[in-house]
């Protein structure tokens, strides 16, 4: 077990072998090494860095805001993933990064989602190029915790 500071639930333990590495980061942070923590009863899940406390950011699951989400991962991507191919793409953790200001509306980011390979623990953020999906795609009410 490792001992993880975190901005928002202070000190967590999670399972070494939880750690996810970016081995491209996410743009413009530096850190390569996450964990991903869930709180119960709540819909929202914890990006936090293990090397920065204060470095973590809200994500929902993709499909959570839109059931019918369509990945487009870059060859990049696949390859960092450790895909043996664009179309494996059926395990792979999709979550949004949350932006939740004081004032206004919270969006979510669908154009460049963040993919988690769970039986490489390896995450990318897939940033697409086709302008399918807005990087702050609006919140509705539905989205409790």
């Amino acid at each position: 077990m490792i001992q993880v500071q975190t901005r928002f639930l202070g000190v967590v333990e999670c399972p070494e072998e939880s750690v996810i590495t970016f081995p491209a980061a996410i743009p413009p942070f530096p850190d390569q090494m996450y964990v991903v923590i869930a709180k119960e009863g709540s819909p929202y899940f914890f990006l936090q860095s293990v090397t920065t406390p204060d470095l973590c950011f809200i994500t929902l699951p993709v499909q959570t805001l839109d059931p019918n989400y369509r990945l487009a991962l870059e060859p990049r991507d696949v390859e960092m993933l450790g895909l043996p191919s664009p179309e494996s793409q059926r395990d792979l953790t999709r979550l949004t990064i949350l932006t939740i200001p004081e004032r206004g509306a919270m969006t979510a980011n669908l154009a460049a989602p963040i993919i988690i390979n769970p039986s490489r623990q390896v995450g990318v953020q897939a940033v697409r190029s086709d302008g399918v999906y807005s990087h702050a795609h609006p919140i509705g009410a539905g989205v409790e915790g």
